[in-house]
């Protein structure tokens, strides 16, 4: 998104000031990676028209995973495309969005809802959201 670290700073304050107005259950950053997360906890997706899925440590794939996280606490989603379509990220209920990207591209939302509830993420690219979808819980750690 931006050349390079030091170009991030003007750019990211822009955007703050933009997203200022708005509560912070529809507040959303997208985020360059260069190895570090801001957030409290990350969760890495692949994705492709089949779905989202979250790669375990032993290589096992979990198509349309269920994310957790505790109400008010940050979470990076970071979203990789593996096939030759374009996609986005989209948590409705959240009012978040992220920007269409595309093969090879890596983008990420940060989300830290302080309602709980079950917030429903998706693809809304046409006919991408009946396999493309999964769900975010906002609850207190059991």
């Amino acid at each position: 998104m931006f050349g390079n670290d030091s170009d991030a700073g003007p750019a990211l304050e822009r955007l703050k000031a933009a997203w200022a107005g708005f509560d912070e259950d529809v507040r959303v950053l997208f985020l360059p990676f260069h190895g570090a997360s801001p957030a409290g906890a990350r969760v890495t997706l692949t994705a492709n028209l089949s779905g989202f899925y979250l790669i375990d440590s032993d290589g096992r794939a979990t198509r349309s995973p269920t994310l957790r996280v505790a109400p008010s606490a940050k979470m990076l989603i970071e979203v990789t495309i593996n096939d030759e379509l374009v996609h986005n990220l989209v948590i409705r209920d959240l009012a978040l969005i992220t920007r269409l990207f595309g093969p090879g591209e890596t983008i990420g939302l940060v989300v830290g809802p302080s309602s709980p509830g079950d917030y429903r993420y998706f693809c809304d690219v046409p006919g991408h959201e009946a396999t493309m979808n999964g769900h975010l819980i906002v609850a207190a750690a059991a």
